[in-house]
């Protein structure tokens, strides 16, 4: 088998991480669904932290939030630099098939993170702070020629004044 799929937990898809392009099988609760351009995108939790995967809506079930999911598919980077799995397939899963997971997953991770200790060290992907640009707005007012007539209208003078 050249290409095995691996069992893994949320860290295989942070950035930087030494199992990307591969094929994985992820499980965990989702936290977040959301519909952008034709595609279902998920944020689902592990116990070792969250991952994000996408698929096609066609293909996908209606998925909710809290419920228990195991996916497949390749860990792709995003042009954000964080990775998603790009998931041939996601299904909400039944308590056995999650037990199962999690019991593979876990003796899997523990052959990986000795291979690629790497693994144990990476950070979740965060946002960069948005960048201020400085700004200046110059308000001129139009200063009147010498010899030209200004209405009181124009300045707003009331008539008690006048």
């Amino acid at each position: 088998m050249n290409n095995p799929t691996l069992f893994v937990f949320s860290p295989a898809l942070y950035p930087n991480t030494p199992l990307s392009g591969k094929n994985v099988f992820t499980h965990g609760n989702i936290i977040e669904t959301k519909n952008r351009n034709g595609e279902l995108v998920v944020r689902v939790k592990d116990e070792k932290g969250e991952w994000e995967g996408y698929a096609e809506e066609k293909k996908t079930p209606m998925l909710n939030v809290g419920t228990h999911v195991r996916a497949y598919g390749s860990i792709n980077a995003q042009p954000d630099g964080r990775n998603m799995l790009a998931c041939t397939w996601i299904k909400e899963i039944s308590t056995e098939e999650k037990e199962y997971c999690e019991r593979k997953t876990r003796h899997e991770w523990g052959a990986l993170t000795q291979t690629n200790a790497t693994l144990s060290t990476i950070q979740p992907h965060i946002m960069p702070a948005p960048k201020l640009v400085k700004t200046e707005t110059i308000v001129t007012h139009a200063q009147p020629k010498e010899n030209e007539f200004i209405s009181a209208a124009e300045f707003k003078v009331e008539r008690e004044y006048l």
